[in-house]
């Protein structure tokens, strides 16, 4: 459709009237205009820069060096005009809206009414995607070195099974050593997560903080857990894999191990889950430079030569002191470099304020390539640290969600169509825009 309509201009009906009769109306109700049409009247030579053709007061527009003459547009008349060939170029963006009202219109500071105009389409807000630099910043964790400390947990989604008997892996990272449990699971529900947790608890004892996603099945059952053992439960805003990363990076390496495993081996995958879980903790990690199983014991395995330093001989162990600074160094380092990796291209967050009102990106799983991109309107009810918020739908019904900057636009201000409120805001708008305005 764009490449039908960039070769086929099209002819804009108009629907208050094709032979201009509302817009000189509108003209005559201007006070400025109004004036203006009156003092040449009177002289012709008031305003060299207009013209009155078929009682219609012009603009002489020089451009390439041709003089062209366009409609004047009066204010109450910018968001008719605006929209109706909005709308007609079937909700394409403000550069192609504006050329082509220029072809014909005119007003002042047309650039910047009209982008401000399109900025606050709710069928552009709501339908299309978002388009630019991504707004977003990557927020470390604090490293603990320390075993257990801290442990990122969250569920697979479903591996096989039936549509009555699903099958999915709980997923546990301790953060410090990387030592990943994984366990078996026939339900995704609030007791099942916890009956998994209970079970790490049992094993290392009560870590100091839990990092999970937004998912359901952590969200009563685990809080009150917590509270009771003083832990610490930290939920990742929904949607933003980034936040929760050591346990996506461990989800692309179970799916994959699992999927050659069912398609190579004839038992079921289930009964091989140990053997990949060990093969993942007896492997280098990239950020320590050592085996999870040999931070988490402290035995000595296969060490790099630069560590060879740090081992006791004496009992062949290494001394976890010396080797957690050393970790902790690498751990840092590499934080650092992923921070300034991720953050790298990404546009300036603009922050949005409490009370504010969005639109909701939509998670693609939950509709079509046709459907529609955001929902809303939600108010944004708290401002929280590391660019996320706690929203609520408008009408305040259901419940309140943690989302991050990124998934979120400011919702269209329907006041727009105020005309004392449309100048206000366009004055307001440039000031904030980039744009330099030639008109």
């Amino acid at each position: 459709m764009p490449i039908f309509l960039s070769r086929n201009p099209l002819r804009v009906v108009m629907n208050i009237s094709t032979e201009d009769d509302w817009l000189i109306v509108e003209q005559h109700r201007d006070p400025e205009l109004n004036k203006i049409i009156k003092e040449m009247h009177n002289s012709g030579n008031a305003y060299p820069e207009y013209e009155i053709e078929n009682n219609i007061l012009k603009f002489k527009d020089n451009f390439n060096g041709k003089l062209k003459l366009k409609k004047v547009v009066p204010l109450s008349y910018q968001w008719s005009l605006i929209n109706t060939y909005h709308d007609a170029l079937k909700h394409m963006g403000w550069e192609k809206t504006l050329a082509k009202l220029k072809d014909n219109f005119w007003f002042p500071k047309m650039s910047s009414t009209v982008r401000y105009f399109i900025e606050h389409c709710i069928v552009c807000k709501t339908m299309k995607g978002p388009s630019g630099a991504t707004q977003s910043r990557l927020f470390p964790i604090e490293k603990i070195p320390e075993p257990f400390h801290t442990i990122h947990i969250d569920i697979s989604g479903k591996l096989s099974g039936t549509a009555s008997q699903k099958e999915y892996v709980f997923v546990a990272i301790d953060a410090y050593t990387k030592f990943v449990i994984l366990q078996h699971v026939k339900s995704n529900s609030q007791s099942s997560a916890l009956k998994h947790l209970q079970e790490i608890v049992f094993l290392f004892g009560a870590p100091k903080r839990i990092i999970v996603d937004g998912d359901g099945a952590f969200i009563s059952h685990y809080k009150t857990y917590c509270e009771r053992y003083g832990i610490e439960l930290h939920r990742c805003a929904g949607y933003a894999s980034r936040r929760n990363g050591q346990v996506e990076r461990v989800m692309r390496i179970i799916k994959n191990g699992l999927t050659v495993i069912k398609n190579t081996e004839k038992s079921h995958w289930e009964k091989s889950l140990g053997t990949l879980q060990l093969a993942i903790n007896c492997t280098i990690s990239k950020t320590t430079k050592q085996t999870p199983i040999e931070l988490l014991t402290g035995k000595r395995g296969s060490v790099p030569p630069e560590l060879l330093n740090i081992i006791d001989e004496y009992n062949e162990r290494i001394n976890p002191e010396t080797l957690r600074a050393v970790v902790l160094d690498g751990m840092t380092e590499q934080a650092e470099k992923d921070k300034n990796r991720y953050n790298k291209g990404k546009a300036k967050v603009k922050r949005f304020d409490k009370g504010e009102y969005v639109l909701l990106k939509e998670p693609p799983r939950l509709g079509t390539k046709l459907s529609p991109k955001y929902d809303g309107p939600y108010e944004i009810k708290k401002v929280l640290p590391h660019d996320r918020y706690e929203i609520r739908k408008s009408n305040q019904r259901g419940r309140s969600k943690k989302v991050c900057h990124e998934h979120l636009r400011s919702a269209p201000m329907f006041g727009v169509q105020n005309n004392v409120a449309v100048s206000a805001m366009v004055r307001d708008h440039q000031h904030q825009s980039d744009e330099v305005d030639e008109d």
